[in-house]
């Protein structure tokens, strides 16, 4: 069963947590009073009842690995049950935190582009709260940036056992997540020869770290029951999976139609327009300005000498490019079969968070060797814009779970 038994103390909590955030409920008690008043209430595990969670329980343990070990520490302190919640959602924050920052310290090249996408509103909230995104996100990230890292030292230097077990490591907890991501391990094709001792050593690392992934990968698709899991009753995973065998050109020109019809939400979602319960915004104009930093750093964080010595050629464009195209292809494809109708026309479901993943590879893809840049991007642009921006999220979700009660 995708569940289990939960204190109902805590569902009543959640409802009316959902109640008050949304508007639902128009007392003159608003959210932050009766957080305050559960904040003094403690967990009552006497009265339990099942619950169905499907849209977690699919995920394997280590998925909430960060949430599980900030809830056990803060266990032995207290039962509060406020403190326990806020417990995971910080342990999640910290987790993601030091994995983007060890990102950005070893990527030889884009580390302006790589702090603009990590403090992203949509990153920020998702590693703040207890789904899997904001972990993936950043598990994929420091994948990439240490691939990137090995392939930007000199050919003397051969892999160590270090380089290697953190590589491993590093694609079981990306391949045991969420399976859509497991295609981002491919990014150690992009290891140059020169760092193993022969043809034949590098040939047995690659193949046997891509088949580990692969196998972690199905284990944790079949042991989560994700082809057997149907979030809705107008699913069948079955028959939208035989429709599209059945038909994949159909299904394509489905994948193109959606992409027409969800690319403005999909932006909005990314750069800060529905957070939240998809209620929350930080204005139009704050999205304006996020999108055009985006693009200047996109096109103007390179440092000359840090990008010739990743060696960013088309091959590495290539590679990258197969990765975002199919990891996009999971993503629908995914959606359509456990989200949509049978024989939908337009796939639902389809969030901005679910491509953050892949954001580490934008810039390798459209980079350029023609664009001269002769001075740097200043970092406390960067840092002051981030900063405001910031700010303004947490006044929107001020915002939208307070002042609309009065």
């Amino acid at each position: 069963m995708l569940g289990g038994e939960v204190p109902l103390q805590l569902i009543e909590a959640g409802y009316r947590c959902i109640e008050l955030n949304i508007g639902m409920d128009h007392s003159k008690e608003n959210y932050f009073d009766y957080i305050k008043r559960v904040s003094n209430s403690y967990i009552d595990n006497t009265q339990k009842i099942p619950r169905l969670f499907p849209t977690t329980a699919i995920y394997l343990g280590t998925s909430y690995l960060p949430q599980v070990i900030g809830i056990s520490i803060f266990k032995i302190f207290t039962k509060n049950v406020m403190l326990l919640i806020a417990s995971g959602r910080l342990f999640s924050l910290i987790t993601y935190s030091l994995l983007m920052y060890f990102s950005i310290k070893i990527i030889p090249t884009k580390k302006i582009y790589l702090f603009f996408i990590g403090l992203l509103p949509i990153a920020i909230q998702e590693a703040c709260s207890y789904a899997v995104d904001g972990y993936i996100f950043a598990i994929c990230t420091l994948f990439i940036s240490y691939v990137l890292n090995l392939r930007s030292k000199s050919n003397e230097y051969l892999l160590t056992k270090k380089d290697k077990i953190i590589l491993f490591i590093l694609s079981a907890f990306i391949s045991s997540t969420k399976f859509v991501y497991m295609i981002v391990v491919f990014s150690v094709l992009l290891l140059n020869k020169n760092n193993f001792k022969n043809k034949k050593s590098r040939l047995l690392f690659l193949i046997s770290l891509i088949l580990v992934s692969l196998c972690l990968n199905i284990l944790s698709f079949v042991y989560a029951g994700v082809y057997k899991t149907e979030l809705r009753p107008i699913v069948n995973t079955s028959e939208q999976t035989k429709y599209i065998l059945e038909n994949p050109f159909k299904y394509l020109f489905i994948c193109f139609r959606s992409t027409n019809y969800w690319i403005e939400a999909i932006v909005g979602n990314i750069f800060g327009t529905s957070l939240g319960l998809l209620n929350v915004s930080v204005g139009s104009l704050y999205k304006f300005l996020s999108i055009v930093l985006f693009a200047i750093i996109l096109v103007l964080d390179k440092d000359k000498a840090e990008y010739k010595a990743v060696k960013i050629n088309n091959y590495v464009k290539i590679v990258f490019s197969i990765i975002s195209i199919v990891v996009i292809g999971l993503v629908y494809t995914s959606e359509y079969v456990k989200w949509t109708g049978v024989r939908g026309n337009v796939i639902e479901g389809i969030q901005g968070r679910y491509f953050l993943p892949i954001f580490a590879l934008i810039p390798f893809i459209f980079d350029s060797e023609k664009i001269k840049i002769k001075n740097g991007l200043n970092w406390k642009y960067i840092y002051l814009f981030m900063a405001f921006l910031n700010i303004q999220v947490i006044n929107s979700y001020l915002y939208s779970g307070i002042l609309y009660k009065f």
